[in-house]
């Protein structure tokens, strides 16, 4: 009795537990047929099956509840005997019919019949739960985790479809990036720096809420889409944004921006071309403090234009050798032979058409083909050095460009050793520029380069010093060989005391570390006189030669080996500041056998001398009878120049005031002639120095190491 009460009270709790389950759920239980043992409320009410009716209806087989073209599945499904979801078309009561997701999982009973649990839900219902979290996932998946803002890609979608559906609208693409935002970065932290991300994405969406789209393309580079008539009527406060003068952040660094804008001309195009003529309004003045915004314009437009044409013919110019190398030769300042020479590439056109180097060069580095064009150019110099190495002639190491895309190639040292062997030449057959760009790019790698040419064998120069900010970081950090100083810095030599000031300072530090100086744009001879006179070893530039052709310089390289190695020599002029015309032709008379003697009457007169032409200049004697003081103070200024600082110096004196001679003494003055003077014994004295600084200029022309040149005759 016990047991035939305990059945149903175990049968009442299962219904009740399922009446429980939130959607639709049936038992079929495979006996001669497929019977439904039990079906919850839920189910019948799917159906339009309502109350008392509910459970009467549903105990039927429950093929008779899907519809005739799903019967045959819903079989097939049974028959697996394996869990399986599929979608049917289920009968209602009034008639209609209803698309149902089933949820079929299969049991064996001990009896041995086999039962189904089926879960039933609404397919409608289910489609549109489904569509609602598709949509979350896919606003999620459109947006960048860290600004919020949508991600590129998004971007791109969304402001295409904004601009097409706007047609009537003016609307301008703007591309937005923070000066110096590494620098964030490294006072704060990276945490600081994404959240400056962060509350920098909240500002876009709040101040471009009604006018546009927003974006983040990058690191710290964002994009907007939005209407020109709302930047012209908030361009103060744009500018307020990018001068730092708008207070969304929370550092005490200002966050400065620019801005590059483009002004959408037709919504067919893509965005993303839009996005990029945008950014090329604001690459120029990335760099600029004073200029933060800039259009897009029809020039920037035809450069553009010239840059794809030319990548579109580069491959052609290359197999057709359009390109082809100039050499122009690097001189060693006291001998004035050809001790090396740099490889230059040029490019001219099957049509005749001359293409610049300022034009295609920095269009190749932009896109990579630079490192291609470099690997051209490190064949065509070592097929020229075989050649005259075959020939017997005299060989002058070359030094090759390298670029910053170079050095991304883990092989570059192998590369270029494998072309030396397969043309037959040695290390020393090629000197490598690296330039200060590469070294900003990519530090650590390049002095793990420089380090593995050198040991290779390789002289390494490091080109354009001075160009840049990280210069001397550079000298500190690259064992390199040889430097190249910047030709700018020879722009102001004639006329600034402190461009000659610093470019000395730049040799003797040069000199120093065990450096070698190589000056680049020498085109005047002044310049030419004062690189001399501060012992600058080698000098490049239009003053001696332009780059010449391959067969040109074959000819100036043969000439030099023929000249005699000093072919320039030493001149013997003292420099004059007399007290008067007559005193003047005194001292010509006395000391015209064994000097020349250049005269000046005033202190302006010498000081510009000495500025100008001190490389022919042998000794100075200042005439400064009565007053010493004058004279001490015409010593400072001329030792502040430092390259003149061994330059010797005598003073005619009446009186020997010992404080101002003490003065003149530490100053670096030769010697103190007191008046009358003793013309027989300071003749002698003077032939005496002149002989002395003669020897040692000859001497300082043959220096070892500075002839150059291999002879493999």
């Amino acid at each position: 009795m016990a047991t035939k009460t305990k059945a149903p009270m175990i049968e009442q709790t299962l219904y009740a537990c399922m009446e429980m389950i939130p959607g639709g759920f049936c038992v079929v239980q495979k006996r001669d047929h497929y019977k439904i043992a039990f079906a919850n409320r839920k189910l019948a009410g799917m159906l339009g099956y309502e109350g008392k009716e509910a459970r009467r209806a549903l105990k039927k087989d429950v093929f008779s509840y899907v519809v005739d073209a799903d019967k045959i599945r819903l079989r097939e499904c049974f028959d697996r005997a394996k869990d399986v979801t599929t979608t049917m078309q289920l009968n209602r009561k009034d008639g209609t019919v209803r698309h149902m997701v089933l949820e079929i999982s299969t049991s064996m009973l001990s009896s041995g019949i086999r039962q189904y649990l089926i879960a039933v839900s609404d397919a409608e219902e289910v489609n549109e739960e489904l569509q609602d979290k598709l949509k979350t996932y896919e606003h999620r998946f459109q947006l960048d985790q860290l600004s919020g803002l949508y991600n590129k890609e998004a971007f791109y979608r969304i402001a295409e479809d904004m601009l097409r559906r706007d047609r009537e609208q003016e609307y301008v693409i703007g591309q937005w990036n923070f000066d110096r935002f590494k620098a964030v970065n490294e006072l704060y932290g990276s945490a600081i720096g994404d959240q400056i991300i962060t509350d920098f994405g909240q500002f876009m969406k709040s101040f471009f809420a009604d006018c546009g789209i927003q974006g983040r393309l990058e690191a710290d580079h964002f994009v907007t889409c939005c209407r020109k008539d709302f930047l012209d009527a908030h361009a103060q406060e744009i500018d307020d944004l990018l001068w730092g003068r708008v207070k969304w952040y929370n550092v005490p660094y200002p966050i400065q921006l620019h801005a590059g804008f483009y002004t959408v001309e037709n919504v067919e195009e893509e965005v993303k071309l839009m996005c990029d003529r945008a950014g090329m309004a604001l690459h120029p003045i990335k760099e600029s403090y004073m200029v933060r915004t800039s259009y897009f314009t029809a020039q920037m437009r035809e450069l553009y234009l010239k840059e794809q044409q030319m990548m579109r013919d580069v491959d052609q110019a290359i197999e057709e050798r359009e390109f082809y190398v100039v050499y122009q030769p690097i001189i060693h300042v006291r001998s004035q032979k050809i001790i090396s020479a740099e490889a230059l590439v040029r490019w001219k056109r099957a049509d005749g058409t001359v293409v610049s180097p300022g034009e295609f060069v920095p269009v190749f580095e932009k896109n990579g083909f630079v490192s291609r064009l470099d690997q051209y150019v490190l064949e065509e110099v070592c097929r020229y050095q075989s050649k005259r190495k075959a020939e017997g002639k005299m060989i002058v190491p070359i030094s090759v460009n390298l670029s910053r895309v170079d050095f991304y190639n883990r092989n570059l040292k192998d590369d270029i050793c494998a072309m030396l062997e397969q043309y037959g030449l040695t290390p020393d057959c090629l000197k490598l520029e690296i330039t200060e760009s590469a070294y900003m790019d990519r530090p650590q790698e390049l002095m793990e380069a420089i380090a593995t040419f050198r040991s290779s064998g390789f002289k390494v120069l490091m080109d354009d010093f001075g160009s840049g900010f990280s210069s001397l970081n550079m000298l500190m950090d690259a064992s390199a060989d040889i430097l190249k100083i910047d030709m700018r810095f020879m722009d102001n030599l004639e006329t600034s005391d402190k461009a000659g000031t610093i470019l000395y300072s730049i040799i003797q530090m040069a000199k120093s570390i065990r450096m070698e100086v190589v000056a680049e744009g020498v085109e005047t001879a002044s310049q030419y006189e004062l690189l001399f006179s501060m012992d600058c070893d080698n000098i490049q530039g239009y003053f001696f030669f332009k780059p010449l052709p391959e067969e040109e310089f074959s000819e100036k390289l043969d000439a030099s080996a023929a000249t005699i190695p000093y072919a320039n020599p030493v001149n013997q002029t003292i420099l004059y500041l007399a007290k008067s015309e007559t005193e003047s032709k005194e001292l010509v008379e006395k000391l015209r056998d064994i000097s020349k003697i250049k005269t000046v009457y005033s202190e302006e007169e010498f000081l510009e001398v000495l500025r100008k032409d001190c490389s022919w200049i042998d000794m100075s004697i200042v005439d400064m009878s009565g007053k010493m003081d004058r004279g001490v103070a015409l010593m400072e200024k001329v030792r502040r120049r430092s390259y003149l600082s061994d330059m010797p110096f005598i003073y005619f004196a009446c009186d020997y005031e010992m404080d101002q001679v003490r003065k003149a003494f530490d100053l670096g003055v030769f010697d103190v002639v007191l008046k009358p003077i003793d013309w027989e014994m300071q003749y002698q004295r003077f032939s005496k120095q002149l002989r002395e600084l003669k020897n040692q200029s000859m001497k300082d022309a043959f220096l070892p190491g500075r002839s150059g040149g291999k002879n493999y005759a």
